[in-house]
C-alpha cells in the first residue's frame, strides 16, 4: 500500500511518499479471558449521620453524607451511590460507578438525576438548583450509575 502524507517546513509543504508492503497474516493463540467489566468495587466510608440505602452521598476525608444540589462543595466533591444502610458513625458500602438494582424502583426510560434533598434520586431535577445527572435507567428496577459533570446554577 502506498501512502502520501504531506508535511510542513517552514511555509512549504512537503509530500513524503511511503510504501508499506504486507507479506503475510498469521493468527496467534487466544490469550486468557480478562476480568468481568461493569462495576467497581464497593468502598468503605463513615457515615456522618443516619443514611438510607440507596441514596447519593458526598464523600470528604472518607466521611460521607447526603448530597445537596444546592451545596457547592457537595457538587465538586467525590459522589458516590449507598450500596447499604448506615448508622451515624458506622461504616457504609459506597458504590462510585456501576449497575445498581433496587427492586422497589419503577424507572422509566431515560436519565436519573439527584433530588434536591437527602441524596434521593429523580427523573425530574429541580430547575432552581445543580443539576446533576447520576445514571441512566437500564430497566424499570435497575440504574447504571456514574457522575456526569455537574451544571452548576
Amino acid at each position: 500500500m502506498t501512502t502520501i502524507v504531506v508535511t510542513q517546513q517552514g511555509n512549504v509543504l512537503v509530500p513524503v511518499v511511503r510504501t508499506n508492503s504486507l507479506t503475510s497474516v498469521a493468527v496467534g493463540p487466544q490469550g486468557p479471558q480478562g476480568p468481568a467489566g461493569g462495576a467497581t468495587a464497593p468502598v468503605y466510608a463513615t457515615a456522618l449521620t443516619n443514611l438510607t440505602y440507596p441514596c447519593v452521598v458526598a464523600v470528604d476525608n472518607g466521611v460521607a453524607h447526603y448530597a445537596d444540589p444546592t451545596n457547592y462543595a457537595d457538587m465538586t466533591s467525590q459522589l458516590a451511590i449507598t450500596a447499604s444502610a448506615a448508622l451515624a458513625g458506622g461504616q457504609v458500602t459506597i458504590i462510585t460507578t456501576g449497575v445498581v438494582t433496587q427492586s422497589g424502583w419503577n424507572w422509566s426510560p431515560g436519565r436519573v438525576y439527584l433530588a434536591l434533598k437527602g441524596g434521593a434520586l429523580t427523573q425530574s431535577p429541580d430547575p432552581s438548583a445543580s443539576v446533576l445527572e447520576v445514571g441512566r435507567v437500564l430497566n424499570p428496577t435497575t440504574i447504571e450509575f456514574g457522575i456526569a459533570p455537574a451544571i452548576l446554577r
